[in-house]
């Protein structure tokens, strides 16, 4: 090779070192070195193409012609599938070395699929060489040089050319790629820097980052507002330049506290916001900042406003200071048993009821089975399996008692009822409990006492109705003994009078009250008992249409004396010519008046009784 030629050569690898110098376009670095191999090496035309296994495609970056050879047509992108050239491109791929094929003597990886046919006879190419470059794990770059007008042998100078050439590109490409990576790299960063920078000033806390001097290295938009600067005025300077010395001393301290620490320390401090003087508490997060090397930077601070939280837990504390002002001074003994029977508030009551404190039920859940009265523990028992144990929401009360340390026994009324809060969910049981002894004892004297009254009552009974049996005896006997007929018909119905009234009091004394009785459960039985006494009275049938209401002892008395007189009467006078007779009773009550009718089937009053002129004490009586 002449020495001129090289210098050609020398000065196209020099032209295309200052084009890869001054630029970074890919696209423009390939195109202007394919039209300086082009014009170099005196080809027919140039091609640039990039070949990528991964996506199976042929991609055509560039092209150069001879401009005096206007038959030359271009094929830049005329192929995009790997097929037609396969076995090429994967013998390049596995040698990385260039291809040479002429129409006259056809390279063997060219004769597949009918490569040949295409390049050689479709194309018109008389000579070719493709030489890669720039190999990846994806494919390659590939220079094409083709000899249209005719054959060409590549000579050892030109292909040499061709290797210095598709180094410079391959390390131009390599540059070029680090650059748009690195280019990637600090899009991205400023990506996440404007995102971190636009979340750190929306944050609605305050945010800061100060040296380990102090000085402030940035902060974001409500730090601003406590300061009433802008974050470049802040910059540089400390607490000093914007609040009094002894905020200042106290943001400073627990910087320190923070730094000697070496991990974040949390306070509450309260702030006046420059901007509108609004105060406020914030809780504050100081965490010290190390660079990579462990070299501090300096303190990150945190300022959360919890003024509304701590006005909140400020109510919720003097609320729950007032409910537990109630719970613990109730003269009874109230709790909260969860659903695990563990107690979780117990009023202070519980120790003058039971001698124990509220900490022993907090601490031993069993304590209110053990000093429960061993007959009556069962009961109990029962309660906490059943009742404690499920969301029953009806009130649940009984009584039971308690042995105390002293050995004592006192009575208790419990009642308890569900609790759940505002979602529904159960939380277990509130518990009341009340010492009830002094009543238990007063209960049962009281019980002694009626027990004693109603002994006395019966006995008392026992004797007036003995006494009421003995008179109506008595006047029957001596009625039986009489000779005037007058006499005896006056002991008999006095006889009867106080049957009357021993029916009455017999069945006063079996009701449940003393001072009146329904009228079907006197005067039926009073009826039955007045017919009895007559020797004929199987022979007259008795009818009772009686109403269901009450009346007072005393109108019950009159009426049954009333009753007396008429059915005696009637026994006695109505049926004495007949074998056998009727009698009907009504006793009705309309609008608070009572109406009693008796009437019979007999031979009826005499024209000659005048009721207003009677001498007869019975029907005086009626």
């Amino acid at each position: 090779m002449g020495r001129d030629r090289q210098r050609v050569f020398t000065q196209a690898l020099h032209e295309i070192a200052e084009i890869i110098i001054s630029g970074e376009n890919p696209e423009e670095i390939l195109e202007k070195s394919n039209r300086i191999l082009g014009r170099t090496l005196n080809v027919d035309r140039t091609l640039i193409y990039h070949i990528s296994f991964e996506e199976n495609r042929i991609t055509g970056l560039c092209e150069w012609l001879q401009k005096d050879l206007p038959e030359i047509a271009p094929t830049k992108g005329e192929y995009t599938s790997l097929d037609m050239f396969s076995d090429a491109f994967r013998e390049i791929r596995t040698t990385k070395q260039y291809l040479e094929s002429h129409i006259n003597n056809v390279n063997k990886h060219f004769l597949a699929n009918g490569a040949d046919t295409i390049l050689h006879t479709q194309l018109n190419i008389k000579s070719l060489i493709w030489y890669p470059f720039a190999f990846d794990e994806h494919g390659y770059y590939l220079f094409t040089m083709n000899q249209i007008m005719e054959q060409r042998r590549w000579t050892v100078a030109e292909i040499s050319f061709l290797e210095s050439a598709a180094k410079q590109i391959s390390l131009a490409l390599i540059k070029i790629k680090l650059l748009e990576e690195r280019k990637k790299a600090e899009d991205a960063l400023r990506t996440s820097e404007g995102r971190l920078h636009a979340l750190v000033q929306t944050i609605p806390d305050l945010i800061w980052l100060k040296d380990k001097e102090g000085r402030y290295l940035s902060c974001n938009t409500m730090f601003e507002r406590f300061f009433g600067a802008r974050e470049s005025d802040i910059v540089g300077k400390t607490d000093y330049d914007f609040v009094d010395r002894e905020l200042a001393d106290f943001f400073r301290e627990h910087d320190r506290i923070a730094i000697d620490a070496g991990k974040p320390i949390t306070n509450e401090e309260w702030i006046t916001f420059a901007d509108d003087g609004r105060r406020a508490m914030l809780e504050t997060i100081k965490t010290p900042m190390y660079d990579d090397r462990g070299e501090l930077i300096g303190v990150l601070g945190i300022g959360r406003d919890i003024t509304t939280r701590k006005f909140a837990e400020q109510a919720l504390r003097e609320s729950e200071e007032k409910y537990r002002t109630v719970a613990d001074f109730t003269y009874d003994w109230e709790a909260w048993c969860a659903p695990d029977l563990s107690f979780q508030y117990v009023s202070p009551s519980c120790k003058r009821i039971t001698g124990h404190t509220a900490e022993e039920f907090m601490a031993d859940r069993n304590l209110m089975i053990q000093i429960t009265h061993p007959e009556d523990r069962p009961k109990l028992e029962e309660h906490y399996r059943t009742d404690h144990r499920r969301n029953q929401k009806d009130n649940v009360e009984f009584d039971f008692r308690i042995v105390k340390p002293d050995g004592g026994i006192s009575w208790i009324s419990h009642s308890c009822s569900a609790v759940h809060n505002e979602e529904g969910i159960w939380l277990g049981r509130r518990e009341s409990n009340r010492e009830i002894t002094d009543r238990k004892r007063a209960e049962e004297k009281i019980k002694q006492l009626l027990e004693n009254k109603e002994l006395i009552l019966k006995e008392v009974h026992h004797r007036i109705k003995n006494n009421m049996s003995t008179i109506k005896s008595l006047l029957t006997l001596q009625a039986g003994t009489a000779q005037e007929p007058s006499a005896v018909a006056a002991l008999r119905n006095a006889a009867g009078r106080v049957q009357s009234m021993a029916v009455l009091y017999d069945k006063l004394y079996q009701s449940d009250g003393f001072d009146s009785m329904p009228v079907k459960y006197y005067i039926p039985s009073l009826v039955d008992e007045i017919v009895s006494n007559f020797p004929n009275f199987s022979a007259i049938k008795i009818e009772k249409t009686i109403d269901d209401f009450s009346l007072d002892s005393k109108r019950l008395q009159l009426l049954g004396i009333i009753t007396n007189e008429l059915l005696t009467n009637i026994l006695k006078y109505a049926f004495t010519d007949k074998e056998s007779g009727s009698i009907h009773l009504s006793l009705t009550q309309t609008d608070g008046r009572v109406s009693l009718v008796v009437q019979d089937n007999g031979s009826g009053m005499p024209e000659s009784i005048d009721f207003n002129n009677t001498t007869g004490f019975g029907l005086k009586l009626v």
